[in-house]
């Protein structure tokens, strides 16, 4: 009976091509230094009530451009998290704006997501949000 036996280095270059062709063709995350503030209004917010959000996005004092994709994930442990589509104001470079309404009063932990030159981030917002 005869045993074939393939060379290592075959072995290895089929192992090395399957690799290859298994990348990732999500965007990466990385991290920006920009900096995002939020405003909104009425204030207070109150619960079922329609509340425009104003997010600003700002490097070195300077307007950031060219963010796709921005919304805005409001969170709070005992309920489904509240997300909001967002638009580039057309008269503010860098502000982005979104409505959205609230069931349940409390305070809610704010994300702003986005994708800036094809890489998708997120910047988690130390302040607060209640609503009442």
């Amino acid at each position: 009976m005869r045993k074939s036996i393939l060379p290592i280095s075959v072995i290895l270059a089929a192992l090395l091509v399957l690799t290859v062709g298994c990348g990732d063709k999500n965007p990466t995350e990385h991290e920006d230094n920009f900096e995002v503030s939020f405003s909104y209004a009425p204030s207070p917010a109150a619960v079922d009530a329609t509340i425009t959000f104003t997010f600003e996005v700002e490097s070195e004092g300077e307007h950031v451009e060219g963010l796709t994709d921005t919304e805005a994930e409001f969170e709070m442990d005992i309920m489904d998290p509240v997300e909001l589509s967002l638009t580039e104001d057309a008269t503010e470079h860098g502000h982005f704006v979104g409505t959205g309404t609230f069931p349940m009063a409390g305070d809610y932990e704010v994300h702003f997501h986005y994708v800036h030159e094809g890489e998708a981030d997120h910047l988690e917002l130390t302040t607060g949000f209640t609503v009442q």
